[in-house]
Formats: structure tokens, C-alpha cells, sequence
């Protein structure tokens, strides 16, 4: 046999180990384990999952509120408009790779958002909610995935913009303090270490370490500021009302809002696995300051704002697999 064709099976060998090693440098944060655990019918199951983890908090949270006698208008309207986003990310069809995005849009409407809470008065002082004819839409929870979205699309590989992405954390920081509303700042500060922690070479860039300095001092502002406005006993005060319509109401809230994160970290496979993780810790911060100070409770308690942020949230992994 002629030497060329006895050593042609070694050849093709290395072209496969160059070709692999190159797929595995483009698909950043993406492990072989996860690659074929999210094939074919689990990756469906996974989607499925990630789908159904919101349900049982918008459930337990209208029939804790029926039961302690909440109007239907209530809990009816937080089980339609989660209904509706939820169908609507049924339908998305996800991609196993979206192209980096212009993340300016995003990043505009989130801030622009945020800032229209100082439109009007305000409750005594405090500037969360923008009025949407009945409505007071909890802004800080629909704003906040924008940005978070916006800032991770700010730090791909392809094209890192550590200045930007500075400037977008710690202006948004700085509306939050000015409300104030400790809880979306924590989250965000939360998101923002992650994130930093997900591409170490920005620890080293000087704009990300004062950058870093002037979102903890807005958070700290954030967090001692007088926040003179009761908790209302359906929204920030349902993790109570559970507890007060008996044991097995507490329980179910409590591990209702313990699979809120779960979505952002069991799919986060793909190349925005970064701002998927940094979505979760921002729920997961969220959840663990209302239940120390007076903030909604996401998805559980009365509130349209954070079913529609979380379902904003909940598309950025849907698009993984």
C-alpha cells in the first residue's frame, strides 16, 4: 500500500482534533457534557422545565390571595398576564446560535424606562412605578433584565466594551439610588460581580475597578435612604398572608420562589451563559431582599412589573439550546 494512503486515517485524525479544538473556541462556556446532555428530546425537557419553573409561583400566589380574600381583579390579572407571557415564550423558537446583538436599543428603553419613575411625584418621596392607565407598573423589575441583557451583549467576545458597560451598570445604580429601591440594586450589583467574574481580564481594567467602587457606594445609598411606604399586604407582604393562611401555603410559597432562578443556571449553556447566570443572581437577589425589607416578591405577590421583567429574563435562555 503506498505510504500517503497508509497514513491517510493519522492525517484525517489531526484535521478532526484541529477542526474540534476550533468549535470549542468559538462556542465559549459551552462543555461537552452539556452539549450532548442538550440534545434531541432533553432539550425539550430542558425548555419544558425552564417554561414551567414561574408557574408555581403565579399560582400559589393567586390562590393564597383568594383565600385571604383578595379581590379577583388581583390575582385574575397576574394569572392572565403571566399566562399570556408565558404562551408567547412558548412559542419563541430558540436558536442554538444567535448572533451578537446591537445592545444600545436595549439598553435605551431599559434606562429610559427606569427614568420615567420621576415623571410624577411620586408616593411619599419614593419613585418605583410608572402609571400605565390603572396601572403602576413596578419599572425597576421591567428595566432591570433590559440592562442586564444590554450589558452582557456589551461584553462578548467578539466585541468587549468594558467603558460602556461600566457607564450602563453604574447609571442605572445611580436611578435606583435616587428612588431609591435597594432590592433591584442589589440585584444589579449582583449581576454586575458575575458578570466581572465571568471574563476576569476586566478586574485588571480601571474603569471596571472604579466603575465597581461607585456601584456599591450607590447600592449602600440605596439601602439607607428613608423608605417611608408600608408594605402592602398582597405584594410585599403575600410571603406573610402564606404563613397566616397556614403551613402547607407557606411552604409551597416559599419553594415557589426558590425555583425562580433555576431557569438562568440549568440552560445557561450556550455563548450567553455570562448574562444568563447574571439574570439568576439578579432574581435571586430580588427574592432574598424582600424578604428582609419591604419589596415585591417577584411573580408571587400582586404586581404586573416583575411577570413581565421575569419573562424578559426568562427569553435571553430559552435561546440556548
Amino acid at each position: 500500500m503506498p505510504p500517503n494512503i497508509a497514513l491517510e486515517p493519522s492525517a484525517l485524525l489531526k484535521d478532526e482534533r484541529r477542526g474540534s479544538a476550533r468549535a470549542l473556541g468559538s462556542t465559549t462556556n459551552r462543555s461537552l457534557g452539556s452539549a450532548l446532555v442538550f440534545l434531541g428530546l432533553s432539550s425539550k425537557m430542558m425548555r419544558l422545565i425552564q417554561l414551567m419553573a414561574p408557574v408555581p409561583a403565579l399560582v400559589v400566589g393567586a390562590l393564597v390571595m383568594r383565600h385571604e380574600g383578595i379581590g379577583t381583579a388581583q390575582w385574575g390579572l397576574n394569572l392572565v398576564v403571566g399566562g399570556v407571557a408565558l404562551l408567547v415564550c412558548a412559542l419563541w423558537k430558540p436558536r442554538r446560535e444567535e448572533p451578537s446583538r446591537n445592545p444600545l436599543p436595549l439598553a435605551v428603553l431599559g434606562l429610559v424606562l427606569l427614568a420615567a419613575t420621576f415623571l410624577h411625584a411620586g408616593f411619599m418621596g419614593v419613585h418605583r412605578w410608572v402609571q400605565l392607565g390603572p396601572l403602576a407598573l413596578y419599572a425597576g423589575a421591567i428595566s432591570l433584565p433590559m440592562v442586564i441583557n444590554a450589558a452582557g451583549e456589551l461584553l462578548t467576545e467578539s466585541s468587549r466594551r468594558a467603558m460602556s458597560f461600566v457607564l450602563l451598570i453604574t447609571t442605572t445604580a445611580g436611578i435606583l439610588a435616587a428612588q431609591p429601591d435597594a432590592a433591584q440594586a442589589s440585584g444589579l450589583a449582583a449581576a454586575f460581580v458575575l458578570l466581572i467574574l465571568a471574563f476576569p481580564g476586566l478586574m485588571r481594567d480601571r474603569a471596571v475597578v472604579l466603575g465597581s467602587v461607585l456601584v456599591v457606594g450607590l447600592v449602600a445609598v440605596s439601602w439607607f435612604r428613608p423608605d417611608p411606604l408600608a408594605p402592602v399586604p398582597h405584594v410585599e407582604g403575600i410571603l406573610l398572608m402564606a404563613r397566616t393562611a397556614g403551613m402547607p401555603w407557606f411552604v409551597a410559597a416559599i419553594l415557589s420562589l426558590g425555583l425562580l432562578p433555576l431557569p438562568f443556571f440549568i440552560g445557561s449553556a450556550g455563548p450567553n451563559a455570562p448574562t444568563a447566570r447574571a439574570l439568576g443572581v439578579y432574581i435571586a437577589g430580588c427574592v432574598l431582599v424582600a424578604l428582609i425589607r419591604n419589596y415585591p416578591f417577584p411573580l408571587l405577590g400582586f404586581g404586573v412589573g416583575p411577570i413581565i421583567g421575569y419573562f424578559v429574563a426568562l427569553r435571553t435562555v430559552l435561546g440556548q439550546f
